[in-house]
């Protein structure tokens, strides 16, 4: 299965409302985000980018670490940063497939 592209500017406005779909999708993952303590002062950094398959109606299933950090502890985070989320809402008419393959980074970085 083929991850969805990040629209263009270039494309029509199915793809915007799409855009905007994905992004509070990627808000409410980033929301859900927990950067363990003890990874943060052992300064544990990275991006794990966590791949699932978005359902029409929402649900969130086959939820996988697709390129994982060097850190067993933010991988496990992020994995449960996506699965919290559970049951988004449906996704834009526009898109005529019932389903999507999607793939988030999850960042894990002090500032």
């Amino acid at each position: 299965t083929n991850a969805v592209p990040l629209p263009s500017a270039s494309t029509e406005g199915s793809v915007s409302a799409m855009a905007i779909y994905k992004a509070e999708l990627r808000a409410m993952i980033d929301k859900n985000k927990y950067y363990p303590p003890i990874s943060k002062r052992l300064g544990h950094t990275g991006t794990v980018v966590v791949a699932f398959t978005l359902l029409k109606d929402g649900h969130i299933i086959d939820v996988r670490i697709d390129s994982p950090s060097r850190y067993e502890r933010l991988n496990d985070s992020a994995l449960v940063a996506v699965k919290k989320v559970e049951k988004f809402k449906p996704f834009p008419e526009e898109i005529g497939d019932n389903k999507m393959d999607i793939k988030v980074p999850v960042k894990f970085f002090t500032i």
